[in-house]
C-alpha cells in the first residue's frame, strides 16, 4: 500500500488530475480519496453568501411582505 498526501484545488467542473510517482505500475488499482471538507466548507460559506446577497432587494414585489409572517402562514 502506498499513501500519497497532496493538497490540491478542486475546480468548478469537479475534475482533478494527479500524477502518480514512478513506483505505481500501470494496471488496475483500488484508489481511496479522502476529502477534508473543513476548508472547502469555510470557503463555500463565504462564497454562497456573497452570491446570494447580489439578489438582495432585487425582487421588488416582495419588499412589502413580512417573510417570517409569510412562512408562519404557509406552515399553518
Amino acid at each position: 500500500m502506498l499513501i500519497i498526501h497532496s493538497n490540491c484545488e478542486v475546480l468548478p467542473d469537479r475534475f482533478m488530475t494527479i500524477k502518480l510517482p514512478d513506483v505505481v505500475y500501470p494496471g488496475r488499482h483500488d484508489v481511496v480519496i479522502v476529502l477534508d471538507e473543513k476548508e472547502s466548507v469555510r470557503n463555500r460559506k463565504g462564497t454562497d453568501a456573497r452570491r446570494l446577497m447580489k439578489f438582495a432587494i432585487a425582487v421588488t414585489a416582495f419588499n412589502t411582505i413580512d417573510g417570517v409572517a409569510y412562512q408562519r402562514e404557509v406552515r399553518s
